[in-house]
This record gives C-alpha cells, structure tokens and sequence, in this order.
C-alpha cells in the first residue's frame, strides 16, 4: 500500500501558518521597516520558498542546495531542517532523510507537520512502531489529517495489523468519501482475504482512474486468470508507460501460456528506456587483489523462497578465495535476515540509498562480480544494476528469465533449464550453465517427518497442488482435470486459494471436463508449519504451467510426495524439469500433456510402489545435488571463474 502514501508529503512552507510555537520570537521592529536588513528566518523562508518551486518543478537536486543554503542562513531552523529532509525522502536518500526530519521534529515536536513527516519516512524504512506512535500524535494534534490516516494505514498493513490497517481508511473516507486513492489502499489491503470486495472497487473506479490498472490486473493475476491479467497489464503499461508498470508487465508474461520465448526479449529491452543512466557510476579499477570479490544484491535475504536457495551457498563457498558482500534491500527484517548477516563478511543495508548512493557504495568496495537476485520482482534494484557498479554483473534465481538490462552481462542457469541452443534468443544476457542444477536447497530444521501414505487409508488417490493460484494457468488446470478423469474416484486438494472467484474458476474448468465439486478440496494460505503438515493429505503433486514449481517442488520432494511437471520451451517453463532432472526422476516429466496424464494414471495405479516412493523419496533428495550445498558452492566458483574468463575474453 505504501506507494499512495508517498503522494503526501505535507511540507511546512514559508506562508503556512505556523504549526505550533514560533521556534524563535519575530525581529523587533525597526523605525525604517523598509530599509531593514531580512532576519536568518526570514532569508532562509526566501530560500525554502525557491526550494519548494524547485521541487515542485522536479528538480530535486537544485531545491535540496537551496535548502542547504536555508540551513546555512538559519541554523537550527526547523522549518529549513524539515523541507530538506522532505526533499532527500523524494530523491529516495532515507540515509539522510531521516536525521533531518528528526532533528526537526525534535526543536517542534508538537507539530502535526514534523510528527507526520517523520513518522513517515521511519515507515518508509521499516521502523514501524515508532512511526505509528509519531501518526497517531500527528492525529491528535490535527484529528481531520488525511493524509496522516493514509500513512498510518500503510504502516499498521506493513507491521501486520490489518484490521487496524483497515481502521484508519474508513476514517480516511469518512474524512473523503469516494476519494480514489484511498479506495485504491482499500482495495489492496482487501485483495488476499477478501478479493471479490477489492475487484468490486477496482470495477467502480477503473474507467475514471486508469492508474488503477496495474492493481486490478494484478487482482486477475492472483486468482489464476493470467491471460486477462496480461492484457490489462499491457493496458496499464500503454496508459502509463515507466518502469514499474513494464515490470508488471513482465512478470505477468511469466504466467501467461500465451506468450512465447520470441516474445521475452523485445519486451523485456523496453527496460532499459525507463532507467536512468546518466552519468553512469562505472566500475572501480580495483587492481591485483587476492580474493574475488563477490557482492549479491537483494530484498530477500529473509523469509522468502529465494532466501532458501542462496544460504546454502553462502554457507559452503570458499571464503579464502572469495570475498563475499551482501547488499539488503528490503525494509523488513526477520530471523532468516540475521542469519545472513552472520554469514556475510560485509553486510550493507541500501534500502535507505537511492540508486547513485547505493551504486557508489557498491563502486567503493570494488566488487569484481555483482549478483542479482531479484531481477523485475519486487523490491528490486534495477536502478543500481544499470549504473554498471561492478565490471562483471550476473542475474540469478530470483527471476526465472532475462532483465532485459543492456549493463546485465550473464544469468547463471543449468543444461536442463537453458539447454544450449534453446533460450539463448530470450535473452540480453549471455548464459553461464551450472552443471548439474542452478538449484540448491536447504530444508529448515524444525520440517516434519514424512507421513504415510493417504491413499492407503482412504481408499483413493489424492493429487495436490502447492503452487499459489497465479500459476495456475487454464490450459494446467484442464490438463489436470484430464488426469483424474483417467483416475476414477481421485480428489484433488489445492492449496492456497482464496475464497470466491478464484475457487468457482477452478471449479467450473474442472466441471467442463466431468470433475464433480465435491472431489475438489480449497484451503486457505496457511502459516509455515500448517504448510508443511498438508503434505500428509496428498499422494501425488501436479506442477503448474507454464509457471512451473521451485521453492514448492524442493518442499514436495522433500515431504515424500513426488511431483509430474510438464516442460516448455521458456526458461520459466523448465523449472519442474530441472529440479527433477537433478534429482534423478526424469521419468516425472512430461513433454506432451497427454504423457502428463499417463505419468500421473501410472503413478496412481501402483499403490505399494507409491508407499515404497513415499518412504524413501526424502533420502533421495537428500542425496542428490539439489541438496549438496558443499558441491554446489564448488561449481558456483567455477561459474564465477568462468565469467571472469568470458569477460576478458569479450573486453
């Protein structure tokens, strides 16, 4: 929700009546008022007033050296303090942002205006307690404070309070009613639990609101209609082209089965016309030095499925050859989030340095290799990536396809995922093949023990899906709904999906092919350990498509439950049959829909061999190179040897 609260930033200018006290008692008067030299306040309101018209026009830089100057004039001023703060916060430089807003809160702390304003930019960073604490005084002092009720609303969602979350916006539109902004919040605080209420606002608004295309396409996407959802995207990106509606937009080509490999590129180029390059940062001539120096750039070293993948490497890689630093991009932090800080020899937080700050930072200690993790998902950095901080810069797991990005120069794959010859054209960057996998998975300690068999005690077979419902496409669920008309009697169990429109989809798909309601079973999303416990109802898993399983074929595997993937010809595609190919299991991959139907009928006719499968399916895993995290640190090293090699080659 936070980005309708950064519309707000309720500046104290020069003509504001004051907010509270006067910080310093007026001039005295002088007996030739007009010959009267200007007091530092009153120079320094000069200045803030050219500062606002400067900022207003755009041109941040120019108005943040106007209120250096204001600053200069009148130290101490908290109005100078305020703005200056302000105007770090729109250039995206909370480093310095928040000092300023907090000294300014500190000489008027019982401002609406400082209390909102700091109390903001500790939101925007992740400090949630204080800043709902400085929201609700901002409240108190000015109770009709809109904007506050906003900001307030974004920070209880973000510290996971959402019934408080939704407290403060139907204040907000009690204060505005129909205010779309507002609505807009509404909406996406209500799109998990509640989806049908946040399309029913999104269907009122869309026409006179066209900036809410992203959020209801993003809706569509949610509940599995991928197609429709792309369209709107698309709609979204022509209406309001920049960055972020072109991310959208290609993310959600990664769940479309429509779009094929010769679509990706020309799409995914479009990147770099919205990232700003001037004065590109360069990389550092670092010299002879002993170790590489490898950075990894990302908002999700944290409880996040690409968090499970990297530890193992940053366990296992060799420190004595290299020198490893992790760049945090994310404002919340958990458990996960201090166990790589311990692994990290250099840890550095950015997400309060805009692009230049944080790319500098990068420059200075002289990565040799930047690795980034993230890609088009949320949270990402782009915007360093394209000032080219580091000689060498790879993509890896976070997003399963190219950046786009002209400064991006591999992406670390596998022969399975990217066989040579097949993927080399959906990409700007060159590939750099792991052998064996790209994958490699550490299971967390408290996971359950493998369960029995279900069918055995129930008498039929139960095919599941783990995948969260954007994936499942229609073409997967009618493939799905052909398997079980082959396997009389069999349920299906599908994690995940919210209540409504997404289950009466999946619902009336499988009716189309014959499959009565009541073999179908929705749970809801569920905490971690609930997660892991629904493996025990479920003897088979289906993949999704074409937005194949990672991060949930690792869980199934490991919870004895084997897996059918049908593999495509994108790199998104083949994430099923990588993993299963490294496994040792390549006969659970389908090339054809149809084969998909028979590995699934084959499967669920031998029920002693599914039980023999369940029992020993975890020790498989666990021994093969999915799981081997010390050899996959090795040719990790090797990868990064390689890409050395391959630049200087290319240079």
């Amino acid at each position: 929700m936070g980005f309708f609260a950064n519309w707000f930033k309720s500046k104290a200018k020069p003509a504001d009546p004051p907010a509270g006290p006067p910080v310093e008692p007026p001039a005295a008067a002088s007996q030739n008022a007009e010959s009267a030299a200007p007091t530092p306040a009153q120079q320094a309101d000069a200045l803030i007033a050219e500062g606002n018209a400067l900022e207003d026009a755009g041109d941040i830089q120019a108005a943040i050296g106007k209120y250096e100057r204001a600053m200069a004039a009148a130290p101490g001023y908290w109005r100078a303090l305020l703005n200056l703060g302000i105007a770090f916060d729109a250039d995206a430089n909370m480093r310095q942002a928040v000092p300023m807003l907090r000294q300014a809160h500190a000489l008027h702390p019982q401002s609406h205006i400082t209390c909102y304003n700091l109390g903001r930019a500790l939101a925007k960073t992740g400090d949630y307690v204080p800043a709902i604490e400085l929201l609700q005084t901002a409240l108190r002092l000015k109770p009709d404070f809109f904007e506050a009720l906003i900001v307030l609303a974004d920070a209880y969602e973000e510290n996971q309070q959402p019934n408080e979350a939704m407290r403060q916006l139907d204040q907000a539109l009690a204060l505005r009613p129909g205010h779309t902004g507002a609505l807009r919040n509404k909406a996406i605080l209500l799109k998990d639990e509640h989806p049908d209420e946040a399309e029913a606002i999104y269907e009122k608004l869309i026409d006179e609101a066209p900036d809410l295309l992203t959020g209801y396409a993003q809706l569509l996407l949610d509940r599995g209609e991928s197609e429709r959802a792309f369209e709107f995207h698309k709609h979204a990106f022509e209406s309001n082209p920049g960055a972020e509606s072109l991310g959208a937009l290609l993310m959600s080509m990664c769940y479309a089965a429509s779009i094929s490999g010769a679509d990706l590129l020309p799409w995914h180029r479009k990147i770099n016309a919205f990232l700003d390059k001037t004065g590109v940062i360069g990389a550092k001539n670092n010299g002879p030095h002993e170790k590489i120096r490898l950075g990894f750039i990302s908002p999700d070293f944290r409880r996040h499925p690409v968090a499970y993948f990297a530890e193992p490497l940053f366990e296992n890689i060799d420190k004595e050859k290299f020198d490893i630093f992790m760049y945090f991009s994310h404002e919340k932090k958990d458990d996960l989030t201090e166990r790589f800080r311990a692994l990290a020899p250099h840890w550095r937080e950015i997400i309060d340095l805009n692009a230049r700050d944080a790319a500098r930072q990068i420059r200075e200690d002289g990565i040799d290799i930047l690795i980034d993790l993230a890609g088009h998902t949320t949270g990402n950095r782009r915007d360093v990536l394209a000032l080219k901080p580091a000689p060498i810069q790879a993509t890896w797991l976070g997003y399963i396809g190219t950046t786009g990005i002209d400064e991006v120069d591999f992406r670390i794959v596998d022969e399975t995922s990217d066989p040579p010859g097949m993927t080399e054209n959906q990409h700007s960057e060159t590939l750099i093949r792991l052998p064996l996998t790209q994958w490699c998975y550490k299971p967390q300690p408290d996971t359950p023990a493998v369960s029995p068999l279900p069918a055995l005690a129930n008498g039929y077979i139960t095919f599941g899906s783990f995948n969260q419902c954007a994936k499942l496409s229609e073409p997967c669920l009618q493939m799905w709904a052909r398997l079980m008309q082959q396997v009389p009697g069999s349920r299906i169990q599908f994690m995940a999906i919210a209540e409504g429109k997404a289950r009466e989809r999946i619902a009336a798909l499988f009716g189309q092919h014959g499959i009565e309601r009541q073999r179908i079973v929705f749970h809801k999303r569920v905490p971690w350990d609930q997660y892991f416990n629904s493996y025990a109802q479920v003897d088979i898993a289906l993949d999704s498509w074409p937005y194949t399983g990672g991060t949930t074929t690792c869980d199934t595997l490991l919870m004895g439950v084997p897996v059918i993937t049908l593999i495509g010809t994108r790199s998104v595609a083949r994430s099923g049959a990588s993993l299963l190919t490294a496994l040792g299991r390549p006969e659970w991959v389908a090339q054809t829909p149809d084969q998909f139907v028979q590995i699934g009928v084959q499967l669920a006719s031998d029920l002693p061999a599914l039980e023999r499968l369940r029992a020993s399916l975890r020790k498989q895993f666990m021994a093969s190179p999915i799981a081997d995290a010390a050899g996959f640190a090795r040719r990790f090293e090797n990868a990064m040897m390689q890409m050395c090699d391959l630049r200087t080659v290319i240079s």
